[in-house]
């Protein structure tokens, strides 16, 4: 198929799309600077430039290619005041809202990425726990309501999925929150952690073998969830950073999470992980790589 993909050129992104051409896909993808286009080049894809917001460039290019896939979103939490349309979650629910209609009465696939972070934490969700978005930490970024428009398209006959990523995705080394977990312990010459808070986790190999899958194979309107080790207790994780980087672990707790953690605090407060066994069994996934806690010890070949 030719694919065009959204944020192919990060982390994910990158894996992904070497992944879908050695599986002999063709690949576009959508590129906002020259930088991110030589990066889309060296992995094997056509660079178009643009951004989610081009709209017109979005249809045009869902029109041409046999299947979307769609990962770009602004992580940032945007600013008080700013106007729907120019928050994360109003770009997001723009794009997803040009490309489903771009693919009315097609069967073109459209995979579309969420979030866990968003879900009740209680029990721990599945595949089958519905968006709703219950912590404001998020408001701003919601991709729950995402999700729901994704699934209005698919009700209306346009072939689209969900991928819900584990929160930290990780390659050989640490990578993403966890990185950035270590990195805030380093600067604070102390490894924190909230306790009785969990994470999932996933390799990246992995996440990129279950985006091929979801496009390949995926039914419309199913969610499928990312996660190859479904509970790390970020006390666990604290400890071994703490240990590697040979610094004091410490407990926290939610109302001091802002000034400890920062940013990721919303994140290090509540669970987020989650089961995948649907996800399993449906698309005949199953996750292969090292685990979160095995990436950190390598990334500290020396200790």
């Amino acid at each position: 198929m030719n694919i065009f993909i959204t944020g192919g050129t990060g982390f994910i992104g990158s894996e992904l799309t070497k992944n879908l051409i050695a599986h002999g896909h063709h690949v576009t993808a959508l590129t906002r600077s020259d930088a991110s286009a030589a990066v889309a080049t060296a992995n094997g894809a056509i660079p178009v430039m643009g951004d989610i917001t081009s709209l017109d460039l979005i249809s045009q290019q869902a029109t041409q290619a046999d299947a979307i896939i769609h990962l770009a979103f602004d992580l940032r939490f945007p600013k008080p005041g700013t106007p729907f349309e120019d928050t994360p979650s109003g770009q997001d629910q723009a794009f997803i809202k040009t490309v489903g209609d771009a693919l009315s009465g097609t069967p073109k696939p459209f995979v579309i990425t969420s979030a866990l972070g968003q879900l009740p934490a209680d029990p721990m969700p599945t595949e089958k726990t519905a968006a709703v978005l219950d912590d404001p930490a998020f408001a701003r970024s919601d991709r729950s309501a995402s999700e729901r428009l994704a699934l209005d398209y698919a009700a209306k006959g346009v072939t689209t999925c969900i991928v819900r990523p584990a929160p930290t995705v990780h390659g050989e080394t640490a990578h993403g929150f966890a990185a950035e977990l270590e990195h805030l312990a380093v600067e604070n010459k102390s490894a924190a952690y909230i306790a009785g808070k969990h994470w999932a986790s996933v390799h990246v190999a992995d996440i990129a073998d279950l985006y091929r899958l979801a496009v390949e194979k995926g039914l419309p309107g199913h969610v499928y969830h990312g996660i190859g080790e479904q509970s790390l207790a970020i006390k666990d994780i604290a400890a071994l950073i703490g240990q590697e980087n040979q610094l004091p672990v410490k407990e926290s707790s939610v109302a001091d999470a802002p000034a400890t953690f920062g940013w990721l605090s919303p994140f290090v407060s509540r669970d987020i992980w989650g089961s995948s066994s649907l996800t399993q069994q449906e698309l005949d996934w199953t996750p292969q790589g090292i685990g979160l806690l095995q990436a950190i010890k390598n990334g500290h070949p020396e200790s």
